[in-house]
């Protein structure tokens, strides 16, 4: 056993042996315990040793020697020369090796580089090069690991060398590509994959770029992921920030902008420092947030909160706080907003300027450019304007697919149900049930409750219709109707009241309890007013005994032209444009009314005691009087009814008394003067 340097040299193995005179160098082979020079080593023997040799490498090793010595080894006709520090050795441990392996205690440094013919490419290289075939170029430096490859005649052709990769085990920094991480940088634990990635670190740590400028300018920033080219390209100071997408965040400028999520291509692209600084914004997909200006925003979605003006006048961006979209395009023309929350694809289209308001559904408000302060609409193209920016909805909600569609301007005013009110302007409505109010064009402070309720109003002020089909048709104002079909064949009547299932007046000013089937019931008597107060010419009434006497009481039984009334319900589909170019349908009612022939099969079977409406107008007629309980409803523009208000015939029953005892009181006193007489002719 030999020992050389330390080194255990078994029999056959091989050393590199270098001196300032050249024909000692060579490789020398432990033959019986001596070494025996290889001399001139074949051409197989260099192409079979070269890539098994093992390198040992120990910089405690005395020098010897001048730093001009060199190992010699000879590759096909030419001769490549490694110049080596003489405080190294090397020995060659076996030429059966599978691999190179460089031991060292430190970094090895050299000196020239040359091609494979032995012709010097460029000299005083810092590095320690290898070549072999046409490729050369390996160098170890310090914290630096360098290739180069090149053409035969050493022209380089690709690099991986100081500007572009990066093992920093000082920093725990990795960088890979042209111009990475640079090595004055003292920040740690950083990644940068591509061409110029955080190329301008100084004491930022824990970073991760990857992608082609990504992070170009970043030099204090921390903890951020950026990943794709141009992504956070102008911020130098930025923490806690994500960028994934080309151009993602590329425009943010230093300054209060931290903490910011950009998902997607072109998302936040042009973002900046506005009033309120531009941090803590989530934007995922592509354009979203484009022209951010504020922080605390939302938005995901292609194009959500882009901040696009379709005027022309330029894209200024969204400036605002807290606000939260969701959906493909949702809000894209926003440029000032506050607390705002709209879902839905395309929501919001035209808003430039919003203000506490929430939106849901695809297409949601729609063509409305005004701040729609406070407002709330939910489903499809609900609360749809007419593209005025007078178009704002104060306090205004909106639930249901294509409620308020109408556009316009109703403030302060509740719409729940599908296609429920239809109303451009009006303020304070409550309207709730599927097709409600669907036909009003402008209405303040109504309320309508139940499906199809007020369904064809059209300019109408001050109803209330609780119930399926109440006040179906109304176009009049101040009337009330609570119950199934209550007064919904009322038209342009006026302060009427329906209260009951199917009950309908006949005349505004009126007040019907329940229908043709309904008999009222209570417990005590209703009260009239009778105060002398509130009356006025005061008299005593010209009807008595002769208007009685006119009067004919009778027995009948009902056969009411009510009861041969049927209600029809006329049902046709309707087109509803889409965004989609495919229209949908909808289902829409009409309510009418149809009279049957009167053919008796509506009569009742008890009777019933009272006068006839057109013998009392006669009995009228004949005396010249007029009879405050006789009513002919269509003289007010109310149906063909004629009715008696059977109370206002106690006052002339009581004069009708009040004369019959009279005429009593003269016969009982004629009776006593006959009847004296006849005593004393007796």
């Amino acid at each position: 056993m030999l020992v050389v340097d330390s080194v255990v040299a078994n029999e056959g193995d091989k050393i590199v042996a270098f001196s300032t005179d050249a024909s000692e160098c060579g490789i020398y082979k432990l033959t019986s315990g001596t070494w025996e020079k290889q001399y001139p080593p074949t051409t197989e023997m260099i192409s079979e040793a070269w890539p098994d040799i093992i390198w040992a490498v120990n910089n405690g090793y005395p020098a010897s020697g001048t730093a001009s010595e060199k190992i010699q080894a000879y590759t096909g006709s030419g001769v490549t020369y490694f110049e080596m520090l003489a405080a190294n050795r090397a020995f060659i441990d076996s030429l059966a090796s599978s691999e190179i392996h460089v031991l060292t205690s430190g970094a090895i440094y050299g000196g020239d580089r040359f091609d494979k013919d032995g012709n010097v490419v460029s000299s005083g290289v810092d590095g320690w090069w290898f070549g072999a075939g046409e490729n050369v170029g390996f160098k170890a430096r310090g914290k630096v690991l360098d290739f180069t490859f090149c053409k035969p005649d050493g022209t380089v052709v690709g690099q991986i060398n100081a500007d572009n990769i990066l093992f920093d085990t000082e920093d725990y920094n990795t960088s890979l590509g042209y111009y990475g991480i640079p090595e004055s940088a003292t920040g740690d634990y950083n990644v940068a994959f591509g061409y110029s990635c955080l190329k301008s670190l100084t004491t930022g740590e824990k970073n991760v770029a990857i992608g082609y400028k990504c992070g170009d300018v970043l030099t204090t920033g921390n903890r951020n992921i950026i990943i794709g080219s141009n992504a956070l390209l102008q911020n130098d100071d930025s923490d806690d920030t994500i960028a994934i997408g080309s151009d993602a965040l590329r425009g943010l400028s230093s300054g209060s902008n931290y903490q910011n999520i950009a998902i997607g291509t072109g998302s936040m692209i042009y973002a900046s420092d506005g009033f309120y600084g531009c941090n803590n914004n989530i934007a995922i997909g592509g354009q979203s947030l484009r022209w951010a200006k504020g922080g605390l925003n939302i938005a995901i979605g292609y194009s959500a909160f882009e901040g696009y003006d379709e005027s022309g006048s330029g894209n200024s961006g969204l400036e605002g706080v807290y606000n939260i979209g969701i959906g493909f395009y949702v809000a894209r023309a926003y440029l000032e907003a506050y607390g705002c929350t709209d879902i839905g694809n395309s929501a919001v289209n035209r808003c430039t300027y919003g203000w506490y308001h929430t939106n849901i559904g695809e297409n949601v408000a729609q063509e409305r450019p005004g701040m729609m302060p406070w407002c709330i609409a939910i489903g499809w193209s609900a609360f749809k304007g007419n593209n005025d920016p007078g178009d704002s909805g104060e306090g205004t909600i909106a639930i249901g697919s294509l409620t308020l569609n109408n556009g316009g301007n109703p403030k302060r005013s509740i719409a729940i149900g599908h296609n429920a009110a239809q109303m451009s302007t009006g303020e304070d409505n409550v309207i709730v049930g599927a097709h409600s109010s669907k036909g009003m064009v402008t209405g303040n402070q109504n309320v309508a409750i139940g499906a199809y309720s007020m369904a064809s109003a059209g300019n109408v002020f001050e109803n209330v219709a609780i119930g399926y089909n109440a006040l179906y048709g109304i176009t009049g104002s101040g009337n009330t109707a609570i119950g199934h079909g209550a007064g919904d064949l009322a038209t342009s009547e006026t302060n009427i009241t329906c209260i009951g299932k199917n009950a309908q007046i006949t005349g505004s000013n009126q007040i019907q309890l329940g229908d043709s089937s309904t008999t009222v019931y209570a417990y005590g008597p209703v009260q009239d007013r009778s105060d002398k107060r509130d009356k006025a010419d005061i008299r005593d009434t010209v009807l008595g005994l002769d208007f009685i006497k006119e009067l004919r009481p009778v027995d009948f039984r009902w056969d009411l032209r009510d009861d041969y009334v049927e209600i029809v319900e006329t049902e046709y589909e309707e087109i509803v444009p889409t965004p989609y170019g495919k229209p949908q349908t909808q289902k829409v009612k009409i309510i009418s009314s149809k009279e049957k022939p009167k053919d008796g099969s509506k009569k009742r079977t008890r009777f019933h005691h009272g006068l006839i409406a057109q013998e009392v107008k006669t009995t009228m007629d004949k005396l010249g009087v007029d009879f405050g309980g006789y009513q002919d409803h269509k003289i007010k523009g109310g149906k063909d009814v004629l009715t008696i208000g059977y109370e206002e015939l106690i006052g002339p029953m009581i004069k009708a008394i009040q004369e019959q005892n009279e005429i009593i009181k003269k016969l009982e006193a004629r009776i006593v003067v006959l009847e004296s007489k006849n005593l004393t002719a007796n």
